[in-house]
C-alpha cells in the first residue's frame, strides 16, 4: 500500500494546477501566446495586438524602448479562457460560439476586459449583445444596476422607469454609485408625491383637504370623526405605495389593499347627510393623470 506522504497521487486537499493547454481555435503558431488565468494558452500575431489594443500597444512599444528590449513570448492576464476567447475573436473578426455571449455575466466580463485593453470597437461590439442579453433576463433593477455601471443611458432611462413602479430589494443595489442610487430613489418618490399632494393639500381656499391633522367636511365644514380621519390616511398611505405598481386609477382604487378604505369613505355621511368623499375618485384622476405626465429630468 502507497505511503500518502510520499505517494504524489495521494489526496492532501490540495487541487493541483490544471496542465497547460492550447486553444484549439487559436493553435496556430505566432509570435505572442497569452496565457488565461485558467492556463490555457492563445497563440496571437503581434501585429493584431498592436492593431486592436491600446493597451498592449502601448506595452509593446515601452518594452521596445527598454533596456534588453523585445517582448516576452508567453504573457500571463488575468481573463479566464472563457473570457478571453470571444474578446479576442472579436477583435480579429472571427466567427463567436453561440453561447459565448449569451449571458449577462458573460457579456459583462468581456466588456470589462475589453475597456481594460482599450478595445474600443470590440466594446462597442459587447455593448450590443449585453443589451441583447438584458432583455431576455426581463429584470428591470438588473437592467438598471448594470446600465448604470456601463454608461447605458438608453437602457438605464427605460430601467429607471420600470423600477419607479415596483417592489425593490434595495439590498440588491449594494455597490453602486451614491448618484444612481439617489436617481432611483427620487424617482420613485415623485411617482408617490403628486398623490399626496392631491389628496393631502388644499388646492384652494373652498376645498380643503380631508388629511388627519387638518381634515374638514367640505358639506359643513365640521372635523372629521376620529375613524373617519384612520380610514382617511390609511386610505392615503395605501393609494400611495399601490400607485408604484398600478399605473391607472381604476386599479389603484379596486386594489385589494385600498378598495376596503375606499368603500368606508364613500358611505361615510356627513351632519348634513352628504357624502364629502364623493370626489376622491376625481381628485385620485387628476393624481394619477399628473404623476403619468411626461416630466423634465431633474436628476
Amino acid at each position: 500500500m502507497p505511503d500518502p506522504d510520499t505517494d504524489p497521487t495521494a489526496d492532501h486537499g490540495i487541487t493541483p494546477t490544471a496542465a497547460p493547454t492550447t486553444h484549439p481555435d487559436f493553435a496556430n503558431p505566432e509570435d505572442i501566446v497569452l496565457r488565461s488565468a485558467d492556463n490555457v494558452r492563445f497563440n496571437v500575431a503581434r501585429r493584431d495586438l498592436e492593431r486592436t489594443s491600446g493597451w498592449f500597444r502601448g506595452m509593446f512599444e515601452a518594452a521596445s524602448r527598454s533596456a534588453g528590449g523585445g517582448t516576452s513570448e508567453e504573457i500571463p492576464v488575468f481573463e479566464d479562457a472563457a473570457t478571453l476567447e470571444p474578446l479576442l475573436k472579436l477583435a480579429l473578426g472571427l466567427k463567436l460560439k453561440s453561447d459565448s455571449l449569451a449571458s449577462c455575466d458573460a457579456c459583462e466580463s468581456a466588456l470589462m476586459a475589453a475597456k481594460k485593453y482599450d478595445m474600443d470597437g470590440v466594446a462597442q461590439s459587447i455593448l450590443i449583445r449585453l443589451r441583447v442579453a438584458l432583455l431576455d433576463v426581463k429584470d428591470p433593477v438588473l437592467e438598471y444596476i448594470i446600465s448604470c455601471r456601463h454608461d447605458m443611458l438608453s437602457v438605464r432611462e427605460a430601467a429607471l422607469e420600470q423600477c419607479s413602479r415596483m417592489e425593490i430589494d434595495f439590498t440588491r443595489l449594494r455597490g453602486m454609485d451614491g448618484d444612481h442610487i439617489a436617481q432611483l430613489v427620487i424617482a420613485r418618490h415623485q411617482r408617490t408625491e403628486d398623490i399626496n399632494f392631491v389628496l393631502s393639500e388644499a388646492t384652494d381656499g373652498t376645498a380643503p383637504c380631508y388629511y388627519p391633522n387638518n381634515g374638514l367636511c367640505p358639506c359643513c365644514r365640521g372635523v372629521l370623526n376620529p375613524g373617519v380621519r384612520a380610514t382617511w390616511e390609511q386610505f392615503i398611505k395605501t393609494s400611495m405605495r399601490r400607485s408604484l405598481h398600478v399605473p391607472s386609477m381604476e386599479g389603484i382604487l379596486s386594489d385589494p389593499e385600498v378598495s376596503p378604505a375606499y368603500q368606508t369613505l364613500l358611505a361615510t355621511p356627513c351632519s348634513n347627510r352628504t357624502h364629502p368623499f364623493a370626489q376622491i375618485k376625481t381628485l385620485l384622476l387628476a393624481a394619477v393623470t399628473n404623476r403619468e405626465a411626461p416630466r423634465a429630468r431633474t436628476f
